[in-house]
């Protein structure tokens, strides 16, 4: 798509603001190149590589015009796929271990890690009520739309994820406060997605399901010590961190320090890549 782009208006490129200013966040993402060490620095490259063929790929998407009916289908496909996403995650809550990639029947879909599948979930829902609120639809989307609702209620409550739960709290909000002339509408929006929630409760709490999602969901302990380890780092250097890379080996010599003296949690995951 990006060739297509460059090929077809490489003499007159549509550019708009929002891409100016997301190009000079991604100009600033690269600072740190120049203080980080290596080898942590070398594993950066292609993680940037990567950011600057986003952003050539959001610029090259506005160089075509679509129809509202294109547009429709469009963010159609998107929701199926959330949907799509959101079955097999039934799937992995319902089935035995072996199957679906699960990890304690804690659903997490294709991607194996419960954070991006509650993102990618809340992503969905955010689709969702944008269509909703924002022109009137066939009753085809509509469907499809109230449906994406309910599984992203059912399936979030399943998942636990904070990140996740976060997400979807922060999309009703916000779609509530952007769309208060239509007050009512948001408020069934709303109403769906709890009877979502509600479902999920009444899955886990019944007699055959209660022990489904529970196994590897992280203690209350274990995120308090993430959170002021974390804290401490950003203390040591609060305007050059620690350069690209050196977040995960960073915080496991400091939390090292903190579990050898008081402390039995055993912390196998960091997430972020720069400090």
């Amino acid at each position: 798509l990006i060739a297509v782009t460059q090929w077809n208006y490489n003499k007159e490129i549509k550019l708009v603001k929002s891409d100016f200013a997301l190009l000079f966040v991604i100009i600033g993402l690269a600072i740190p190149f120049f203080w980080s060490d290596s080898p942590w620095r070398e594993t950066a490259y292609g993680r940037y590589v990567a950011i600057l063929a986003f952003w050539m790929l959001v610029v090259s998407t506005r160089q075509f015009t679509f129809s509202r009916a294109q547009q429709n289908l469009f963010w159609a496909i998107i929701v199926m796929g959330v949907l799509i996403q959101c079955v097999v995650g039934l799937f992995q809550f319902f089935l035995a271990d072996e199957i679906f990639f699960i990890n304690g029947h804690r659903p997490a879909g294709t991607f194996q890690q419960v954070n991006l599948y509650a993102s990618f979930i809340a992503t969905g829902l955010a689709i969702s009520i944008y269509q909703l609120c924002s022109q009137q639809l066939e009753r085809p989307f509509k469907a499809l739309y109230c449906l994406m609702l309910f599984f992203a209620g059912l399936l979030e409550t399943l998942v636990m994820s904070r990140v996740g739960l976060l997400g979807c709290a922060l999309v009703v909000v916000s779609f509530f406060l952007l769309f208060r002339q239509h007050k009512k509408l948001v408020l069934k929006i709303t109403l769906v997605v709890i009877l979502g929630v509600l479902a999920a409760i009444l899955i886990k709490t019944s007699s055959e399901s209660s022990f489904r999602g529970t196994k590897s969901i992280t203690t209350t302990n274990a995120r308090t010590l993430i959170y002021k380890m974390s804290i401490k780092l950003i203390k040591e250097a609060p305007l050059l961190g620690g350069g690209l890379g050196r977040f995960p080996s960073l915080y496991l010599e400091k939390q090292a320090k903190v579990l050898a003296s008081n402390s039995t949690i055993a912390l196998t995951n960091t997430h972020y890549q720069i400090h």
